[in-house]
């Protein structure tokens, strides 16, 4: 029995040196139970024992068939009490002379050890000193080298061409790798995993189909390494698809548009499924074409109460499989085929209580009808299939009538239910909640705060349904009750429990309503089980109405719990409000002859009369727009015989019905009768749309819906508002359009809208405003920059400054509008460098102006910092901001200007045109003057400056900005050595060309000039010319005319020639 504490099996990494056949084992002393092979033979669940001798000391020796290194041992023991204090491990080449090799004290179930000696040795022995108890009980001995076994690899193709499995024995005790090497050709082998010692498979999913490839895997730890395990071959699939899918289909049990399929089948290589459907089961058509790694499907796009058959194959680039069995399903029959189940009761002399049960799964409801002589019935209206309760209000007291419920969807109509028949009594008035009358409220047991603290029993009739009573399992058991003394007679006809904020384990669940006239006998009116709990809503209220209410007016009422709905913690009950519905016998008369006596577009007048013979403090006017529903619209004096409603939809049905309240709040008279008025329409123009409503709300999405009241409208006009009063088209709608989602709302922000029906170029008034809070909170407007740079000079004056890439948020809060707000100085430090701050307000594209004046106070290398404020519109609802304080860092420098040339300065040809251009760390408005120089062509005080220098010529300019920094650059440019000659002469000493000009003469030594008339007559000739020959020959001025020059220049290079003309 013992023995079932320990695992079944261990199977030991690394070569374990002691395994069976490897070595004989003997002791010292003879074995009491057992053998020695439970030593060695790597079970746990095995052990042998030896009774302790009278030495206290056992030995046991392992012969070993080779002389062995011993690196790690264990031992495991049956028990800490079946060990021994010391164990002495010894290594001997003879089995005489032993060497200890290590020792171990303390008891212990297990001993895992390792050894730091080096030698390989025939023999090792365990000697166990002081024994624990009389027993010494081993379970197994395991003793491990340093050599590595080679794991024992298993190789299998997988399903498809791509994939193999493979997987390998476990050879490693404690921390090591394995590396698994594959090939392709059975000879030259590459690493293609490696993997620490826990891991045992590996799967291969990149192959190539139809391919051979062979494996191999070694150990490793440390610097050993096993030997590899035998080579392993595997052939992967070819991919052709043989087998089918096997395809499960099923008809949803709730959706019968709706059936639910799934296959499977492998597929290599890059594949589809096609699925297909049929509507006969013969004739199959496509439904949908999906990845082969998709296996499931729903196809949502049938009839009910139809067959459909199903097959679906599988594809891959080189095959197509067979198709699978035809599966055939049949979906469910929407089809109302059962009629609901009616119950009505008469509680008043007004009222009829219907409620009805029938389960559909469909979107529909029921159409209720009534008769008041059991044959001819009327509509009274439809209800969604959520509602299963109606009370009708406004009937005549000691009348029959007959009632008829049948469901609807879009199949059609259910059966009728069985007609019921109901006399309403002679009760005038209706029930009210007599915990109101001002009674006296007592209880079983009490919260710790007592009666009138936060959860006192007093917060269980205080008509505040976010209060509760609550009592803890201190205070009472299972049993708790609550009795209601009221000050007047009632008869009950029910009563409502609310639900809590939590805990739905705390609602009651089992209860019994009594009545009584001494506090002390009860007799039951009403009993409910299994009641709330987890199917109930939090913070809501249920009615119970009594089957038999009787006639009878008890003195006190009483609620008594007897089960909870399984809460067990410190908590028993909570309940949020008790109301019981009674009846007032001083309830007044029910107001008379209600009428609609007029009407307009927008408005209905009534009329009415009111018996006061028992009085009346008010009147209670209520309004349905589909004689089903009510709301109240206003509380009118009791002198008040007549009513105008106003601001209603035009064309539109209104019913009205009117109750009278006596001086306490329980005397409530029964509803009169119902008087219906329509509201007239305007000619030519559509029906205002009505009921604007929200129907999801996200941060950036707000989903509208309105009802469309008109049929001759050819469209709808949506607009927005920020502020309710100025409104933008958000979108024009078709016809018929009853819902959009606007998806250009941001988070955190109110917004209004208000639709209108088109008809051709006219236009209804407007629908209900309607206001609506997005999700989240706005963001502020946002840089790409935390901190941006400027520079300016150490100038005084204004400059205008900019910066961009703000966004007023993400997604669409981009479209907000985006504004500065102000602007001053980042801190204090900085006030001092500017003396004024103005800004434009307006943000286009992200780009934010502003200007600054400078005080003159800054120095090169100062630095100031100012702050621009920007703001969207997006508000601040919710802790949100609309606002950020953008930090701009203006560094003042000094102001330089410098010269670029589109010809660089140098191997320039002389009288070559060059443009120079001036620039500036601060170009707005910056005046650039030139100095006068050489070869200037052109203005002097513009940014650019064309010259033609003929010679090496510094050209100057002098910039200045608006707050007067100056700065000057200059720069050189210096034509090349090569001639220029001049081929004009004009010799009338006017300072211009009087003598021909050779630039560059003068540095070519040894030069040689020749000029000859038309006749090859020589008429000018010098060596070492020096640009002063004046056009004359002999001492006269040659006749004007052309004239051919050789320039010999001496230095290597062809003579330069051309013609000189001389004009006079």
């Amino acid at each position: 029995m013992l023995a079932l504490l320990l695992p079944a099996k261990v199977i030991m990494a690394q070569k374990n040196i002691f395994r069976a056949g490897d070595v004989t084992i003997t002791a010292s002393a003879a074995l009491s139970s057992g053998t020695f092979s439970n030593f060695n033979d790597e079970n746990l669940s095995n052990f042998s024992y030896f009774s302790k001798p009278a030495s206290d000391q056992i030995d046991i020796t392992f012969q070993c068939l080779t002389p062995q290194k011993l690196s790690e041992y264990s031992i495991v023991f049956f028990a800490p009490s079946y060990s021994a204090k010391t164990v002495v491990l010894s290594g001997s080449a003879d089995g005489t002379a032993w060497t200890v090799l290590d020792t171990k004290t303390g008891s212990a179930t297990a001993i895992n050890a390792a050894t730091t000696h080096t030698a390989s040795y025939m023999y090792y022995k365990f000697t166990f000193k002081g024994l624990e108890g009389s027993l010494l009980v081993i379970n197994e001995i395991s003793a491990y080298g340093d050599g590595l076994s080679a794991p024992t690899l298993t190789a299998t193709a997988g399903s498809v061409g791509n994939l193999a499995n493979l997987s390998w024995t476990k050879e490693i005790r404690g921390v090591g790798s394995y590396e698994l090497e594959r090939s392709t050709d059975r000879v030259n082998f590459t690493l293609l995993k490696t993997m620490d010692e826990l891991v045992l498979t590996y799967a291969e999913e990149t192959l190539q189909r139809n391919t051979a490839y062979w494996y191999r895997i070694r150990a490793k730890k440390g610097e050993v390494y096993s030997a590899y395990s035998v080579v392993k071959e595997i052939i992967t699939a070819n991919d052709v698809i043989v087998a089918a899918p096997s395809l499960t289909a099923t008809a949803s049990t709730t959706l019968s548009s709706t059936a639910n399929l799934s296959w499977a089948l492998p597929i290599g290589g890059p594949g589809t499924f096609e699925l297909e459907r049929s509507s006969n089961g013969t004739d199959f058509t496509l439904l949908q074409s999906v990845s082969k790694a998709v296996t499931t499907y729903v196809d949502a796009t049938l009839a009910h109460n139809t067959a459909y058959w199903y097959r679906i194959r599988g594809k891959n680039d080189i095959s197509t499989s067979p198709y699978s069995t035809v599966r055939k399903i049949t979906t469910i029959n929407d089809a109302l085929l059962t009629a609901p189940v009616l119950q009505v009761t008469a509680p008043t002399g007004t009222q009829a209580m219907l409620s009805w049960t029938l389960a559909f799964n469909t979107e529909g409801g029921f159409e209720l009808e009534k008769s008041i002589d059991g044959t001819n019935f009327t509509p009274m209206g439809k209800v969604n299939k959520s509602v299963s309760a109606y009370t009708e209000e406004s009937l005549t007291p000691n009348t029959a009538y007959w009632y008829r419920v049948r469901a609807y969807n879009y199949t059609g109509t259910s059966p009728y239910s069985a007609v019921v028949k109901v006399t309403t009594n002679s009760i005038k008035g209706l029930p009210a909640d007599i915990t109101d009358d001002g009674g006296k409220l007592t209880v079983s047991a009490e919260n710790t705060g007592g009666a009138n603290g936060g959860e006192g029993s007093s917060k269980f009739i205080d008509n505040n349904i976010a209060t509760k009573w609550l009592i803890f399992a201190a205070q009472t058991g299972q049993n708790l009750s609550a009795v209601y003394e009221p000050k007047g007679a009632y008869v009950v006809t029910g009563y409502t429990l609310s639900t809590a904020n939590d805990a739905s384990g705390r609602d009651p669940k089992n209860w019994r309503f009594e009545g009584s006239d001494d506090n002390a006998a009860w007799t039951v009116l009403d009993t409910r089980t299994n009641q709330l709990g987890a199917a109930a809503e939090r913070i809501t209220t249920y009615s119970y109405q009594l089957s038999s209410p009787g006639t009878k007016a008890f003195k006190f009422y009483r609620i008594a719990f007897t089960s909870n709905n399984g809460s067990s913690d410190i908590v028993r009950y909570q309940m949020s409000e008790w109301q019981i519905m009674g009846l007032d016998p001083g309830s007044p008369d029910i107001p008379a002859n209600l009428a609609v006596t007029g009407s307009t577009i927008n408005t209905i007048s009534l009329s009415w009369t009111q018996d006061k013979t028992i009085p009346v403090k008010e009147l209670i006017l209520q309004r349905s727009q589909d004689g089903l529903f009510y709301e109240a619209i206003d509380t009118l004096e009791s002198t008040v015989a007549s009513f105008t409603d106003q601001h209603l939809y035009d064309g539109a049905t209104y019913y009205y019905r009117l109750k009278a309240v006596g001086e306490r709040a329980t005397a409530v008279s029964g509803w009169s009768n119902v008087a219906t008025g329509k509201t007239q329409a305007t000619a030519g123009l559509p029906l205002i749309p009505a009921d604007l409503i929200a129907t999801a709300i996200k941060d950036t999405e707000i989903s509208l819906q309105w009802k469309d009241r008109s049929e001759d409208e050819t469209g709808f006009l949506l607009e927005r508002s920020r502020d309710q009063v100025l409104f933008e088209e958000v979108k024009t709608l078709a016809a018929n359009t009853s819902t959009y989602i606007d998806q250009t709302v941001w988070p955190g922000t109110y917004f209004y809208y208000r639709v209108a029906a088109l008809k051709d170029k006219t236009k209804s008034a407007y629908s209900n405003v309607l206001k609506v809070l997005t999700t989240g909170i706005n963001t502020a407007p946002l840089t790409t920059s935390p901190l941006i740079p400027r520079k300016i000079c150490t100038g005084t004056g204004e400059y205008s400054l900019a910066f961009n890439g703000v966004s007023p948020g993400p997604a669409f809060e981009k479209i907000q509008k985006l504004t500065v707000t102000g602007v001053k100085a980042g801190d204090e430090e900085s006030k001092k460098f500017f003396s004024a701050y103005s800004f434009n307000p307006v943000v286009t594209n992200g780009i934010v102006n502003y200007k600054v004046t400078t005080t003159g106070l800054a120095v090169p290398g100062d630095s100031a910092l100012v702050m621009v404020t920007v703001k969207d519109d997006g508000g601040t609802v919710g802790f949100a901001s609309d606002s950020t304080e953008f930090l701009v860092k203006v560094y003042f420098t000094p102001f330089t200007v410098k010269i670029a040339s589109d010809k660089g300065t140098g191997n320039l040809s002389r009288y070559t045109s060059v443009n120079l251009t001036a620039s500036t760390d601060f170009p707005d408005q910056t005046r650039y003057e030139w100095a006068d120089a050489d070869g200037i062509d052109g203005a002097r005080n513009g940014i650019k400056l064309l010259v033609r220098p003929k010679r090496t010529t510094t050209y100057t300019v002098t910039a200045t900005t608006p707050t007067g920094c100056t700065a000057t650059a200059s720069i050189v440019l210096s034509p090349q050595d090569s001639l220029v000659v001049a081929n004009v002469l004009t010799p009338n000493r006017d300072g211009k060309n009087d003598t021909w000009m050779i630039w560059g003469i003068e540095k070519l030594a040894d030069n040689e000039v020749k000029v000859m008339d038309r006749q090859g007559r020589l008429v000018f000739s010098r060596k070492n010319y020096n640009n002063d020959w004046d056009g004359s020959y002999n001492g006269a001025a040659l006749p004007q005319g052309g004239y051919y020059y050789v320039i010999e220049t001496n230095d290597g290079n062809k003579p330069k020639t051309g013609v000189l003309t001389i004009i006079k």
